[in-house]
């Protein structure tokens, strides 16, 4: 699971039994990725580009005005 869902989701706990050395050690490194969000998203290898911010948010705005919604 995403580490970012984990967090989302409020779990109580987490139980694992690899750490990120072993994960490494087999080819799943994930330091790069921490590496490319310390840069500027001009400068990441894996370029991006926002397009229709304004119909996007709204999303976002029917998200916080939903009363029956689970929060996070």
């Amino acid at each position: 699971m995403c580490l970012g869902a984990i967090y989302w989701v409020h779990l109580d706990k987490m139980y694992y039994g690899n750490n990120k050395t072993d994960a490494k050690n087999i080819g799943f490194d994930d330091s790069f990725i921490y590496d490319e969000l310390e840069l500027t998203p001009e400068d990441r290898r894996l370029k991006t580009e926002m397009l229709l911010p304004e119909e996007a948010i709204r999303a976002f705005q029917e998200w916080a005005q939903k009363e029956d919604k689970i929060e996070y």
